[in-house]
């Protein structure tokens, strides 16, 4: 029912989710947990949403989404959203270095899917208990809580689907250039010392 692919090179990529041909015109709503190696800027979807009329992506996360955080002090962060065909920009964390400077990046997606094929009464009245709903957060991991009136519950289909692995390479420091690295820091440090040191005697 649903395929999600990856597009873009390096640490910031896009998530396309596609929708099956058999419920692309039923409203969806599908949630998805994302690992602490990756996270989705919600500055940056809440910017396309009100630019470009982008899906408009809840985010879950035990604390605030921290743009800066390394891998290491991240959490996973759990995503909502109402679909068709969607894409969602992604940004991989900052990982340490290792010793042949390619970290391999497990994305392992276990989507859930919601989809009422009944047309709402009247849609913005869906679409803001959808959003009211959906800020609530939902009390269990693996269903919603469907709120009165939201969904004519005959025709709901709450589906646990495949999981679907997206796993990839980024680039990372090598510990074996730490010797390297670190020798031409300190001797830029001191020649840069020593150059602002000559022009100050210079104009004197």
């Amino acid at each position: 029912m649903l395929e999600f692919t990856l597009n873009g090179d390096g640490y910031h990529k896009t998530l396309e989710i596609n929708v099956d041909s058999s419920i692309v015109d039923c409203e969806n709503l599908v949630y998805f947990n994302l690992p602490a190696n990756v996270f989705v800027d919600p500055y940056q979807v809440y910017d396309l949403y009100y630019r470009i009329g982008a899906p408009k992506v809840f985010i879950k996360s035990p604390n605030r989404v921290d743009l800066e955080a390394p891998f290491e002090n991240s959490h996973n962060t759990t995503l909502w959203l109402r679909i068709r065909k969607e894409q969602i920009p992604i940004h991989v964390r900052y990982h340490g270095a290792n010793d042949d400077g390619i970290f391999p990046v497990n994305l392992s997606i276990q989507p859930y899917l919601t989809s009422s094929c009944q047309v709402p009464s009247t849609s913005n009245e869906w679409a803001v208990e959808y959003e009211q709903y959906i800020q609530e957060g939902s009390k269990n991991s693996y269903s919603f809580d469907y709120p009165d009136g939201m969904f004519d519950i005959s025709s709901v289909s709450n589906v646990k689907l495949p999981l679907q692995d997206l796993n990839f390479n980024v680039p990372c420091g090598n510990i074996k250039h730490q010797p390297f690295v670190s020798s031409v820091t300190l001797l830029t440090s001191i020649l840069s010392a020593l150059l602002i040191i000559l022009v100050v005697l210079n104009k004197k």
